[in-house]
């Protein structure tokens, strides 16, 4: 079994483990999970798209829904420097509901930004799980993070790029904090994550898949 730790298109194989990021700025009509387990939250990126407290009320919604397994992805950008200052709004107002509803888990997206996210994070319960999606941080980010908080990585197609920091990170890291994803490139398969991720880590196949089974059975623990 294969895990895809954050994925926005489904890919329906029964040998995969899904985990599906919903479309936040989808009219509530038409926002409902299609996997077993799913995440839901406001993408920085879409922080001025939606009615803020309709989006608060379609989360109480969905963490009462069997299947809700995190909150995400949520975050800061700094690419999207025009509206930073709302980015920080809504993240905190999405991290103080996820401490009131004692969510075990949440999805972080950050683009240069990490030092800004790593003090919200000191705020939490100790056994709060911290996934950080499409990790592309160098070791000393990793360090930082590890301090802060009970952190995980995620990579996906960025490790396909041999130039990029993922790809020079990727052995910086714990093996048991450290997860695949598709993300939303439609291209790149898990399988074909999964074999690069063998390959860039030496590991047998079988034992990256054993690997980072076991890593989701520590990230779902509560």
């Amino acid at each position: 079994m294969l895990i895809d730790i954050h994925t926005h298109t489904l890919c329906h194989d029964p040998e995969v483990k899904e985990i599906q990021v919903m479309d936040s700025t989808l009219p509530s009509g038409l926002a409902f999970p299609s996997s077993k387990y799913f995440c839901y939250g406001l993408h920085p990126w879409h922080v001025d798209e939606v009615d803020h407290d309709n989006f608060f009320d379609r989360l109480k919604s969905f963490v009462q829904r069997p299947g809700f397994f995190a909150l995400g992805e949520v975050g800061l950008d700094r690419s999207r420097t025009e509206n930073f200052e709302l980015q920080m709004e809504v993240l905190k107002r999405q991290l103080d509901f996820a401490k009131r509803f004692r969510i075990p888990r949440i999805v972080f997206h950050c683009v240069r930004a990490y030092s800004d996210i790593i003090p919200l994070m000191k705020d939490f319960h100790p056994s709060t799980k911290f996934l950080f999606h499409d990790f592309n941080g160098n070791k000393e980010t990793v360090e930082q993070l590890l301090r802060a908080g009970d952190c995980y990585f995620s990579f996906g197609a960025r490790l396909f790029d041999s130039n990029s920091t993922a790809v020079k990170t990727i052995n910086d890291i714990e093996r048991e904090r450290i997860f695949f994803e598709t993300d939303d490139q439609p291209d790149k398969t898990i399988k074909d994550i999964y074999a690069l991720g063998s390959q860039l880590l030496d590991l047998a196949p079988n034992e990256l898949e054993t690997q980072l089974l076991r890593n989701f059975d520590n990230f779902c623990l509560q």
